[in-house]
């Protein structure tokens, strides 16, 4: 059985990232979105807390698979039709950490949420996705639904973005990349090319018309300049202006 579970688990997994991953000498290479791209891509945007988290195991192609359950408080809703409080579901479960035993041995802490008992063999983590923890604050970008249920961010962890503070308490964004290539990355032809760009164009920065006409009182030329972290409004109001274009 646990054979057949793995088999299973392989198939699923070609399906999950034939979409998003490219072949390299490297072993495997996420394809790099730009923010348009990836905003084009997404069938939900919203920013919000998360609120609970859920771990379990579903028959999924055939074979019993681990899931993760996501409940967020949604703040900000910015692409599709989401509500305020909001529920989606990703393959695998979280990572977890390791402790020693008396004789140092590593051994894996129990598991939260999942009945106490122990974490096996059998416990799966999907490596290139991302996680949230009950607290987070997030900017999420997720894709359109598939194999009936599931979902995760735009180009695994590129489309998920943790919202945290500076020491002035603004709040402040980015990716586990740090935001790398949002406006440099070539269009990959995925779900948007580069002819049809409105909006970011990585041989010239940002289309200013488009932005100065929805968004006479923000400068969001000034964000290509800036290494990591991004202001969590000018950055969602970009992100809008991007989905608004869209139509």
């Amino acid at each position: 059985m646990k054979k057949l579970r793995y088999a299973f688990l392989a198939i699923l997994l070609a399906v999950l990232f034939s979409t998003q991953m490219l072949t390299s000498k490297a072993h495997h290479a996420v394809l790099q979105f730009n923010l348009e791209e990836m905003v084009a891509t997404a069938d939900k945007v919203f920013v919000g807390k998360c609120t609970n988290i859920k771990e379990t195991e579903e028959m999924i192609a055939q074979g019993m698979m681990p899931v993760t359950y996501y409940t967020f408080a949604v703040s900000e809703k910015i692409k599709g039709d989401i509500p305020q409080t909001f529920t989606f579901k990703q393959l695998g479960h979280q990572p977890r950490k390791f402790n020693k035993n008396i004789s140092g041995k590593e051994v894996m802490p129990m598991v939260g949420g999942v009945g106490g008992r122990i974490a096996d063999p059998d416990s799966f983590i999907v490596h290139g996705l991302s996680n949230y923890h009950i607290g987070e604050e997030m900017l999420l970008m997720l894709i359109p639904n598939y194999m009936g249920d599931l979902t995760y961010p735009v180009g695994l962890y590129q489309g998920a973005f943790y919202i945290t503070q500076t020491s002035k308490g603004k709040q402040i964004v980015k990716n586990s990349i740090n935001n790398r290539g949002l406006f440099t990355n070539p269009y990959n032809n995925y779900s948007k090319s580069s002819d049809k760009a409105k909006v970011i164009h990585p041989e010239g920065g940002l289309e200013i018309p488009i932005i100065a006409s929805r968004n006479s009182n923000q400068n969001f030329a000034t964000l290509i300049g800036k290494p990591g972290a991004l202001p969590l409004n000018d950055l969602t109001g970009l992100v809008r202006t991007i989905a608004e274009s869209e139509k």
